[in-house]
């Protein structure tokens, strides 16, 4: 299986996404887990792909848990992470959560993308993001606790076919600044 993806802005190209492990950064470990299909709401199960091993590729309609057995997230834990989608079809919600089943996918929910709305929107941007952006969101300052799988999101139960990339994906804890005076 080769998929090739091609960012039309800047004529960058993916070539050789595999349906295998997708390496993330928790704290200062890398972690390689293998996406697996959510219950319910993958209507594309083999619509996806990692390249580079830090690249997931999604198009149609997918959902992918990816099993962290146990991270706990703080008061200062932050998620970021490098985001496309295709500049000509939008998916109803794209964007990533955490859950502690597999099947979870309706809480702690932060949208990056979207033509509905669904779960956090603090984040979301309006327009197609053809280009790659670097985002930050500091997912402790919503919720705080210990959760087993981190959901990624590209849903477009309309049919329409749209593309998104989630790499080099990092879940760390950002120490507050603390000034002396």
């Amino acid at each position: 299986f080769v998929l090739l993806l091609i960012c039309v802005s800047f004529g960058i190209s993916y070539a050789e996404g595999v349906h295998g492990p997708l390496t993330i950064t928790i704290g200062s470990n890398e972690v390689s887990v293998t996406p697996q299909t959510v219950s319910g709401q993958d209507l594309d199960p083999d619509q996806w792909g990692v390249v580079n091993g830090q690249t997931l590729h999604m198009w149609g309609n997918n959902w992918k848990a990816l099993d962290l057995t146990s991270i706990d997230i703080g008061p200062n834990t932050i998620v970021d992470f490098t985001f496309t989608s295709s500049a000509n079809m939008i998916a109803e919600v794209s964007g990533f959560g955490f859950h502690i089943e597999p099947w979870g996918y309706d809480t702690h929910f932060f949208q990056r993308h979207g033509s509905q709305s669904y779960g956090i929107q603090t984040y979301k941007d309006e327009s197609p993001t053809p280009y790659f952006k670097v985002v930050r969101i500091p997912v402790g300052q919503h919720f705080n606790g210990t959760v087993r799988y981190l959901i990624i999101a590209n849903d477009a139960d309309a049919g329409q076919n749209p593309s998104v990339t989630f790499s080099n994906i990092r879940i760390y804890n950002m120490e507050p600044d603390v000034t002396s005076s």
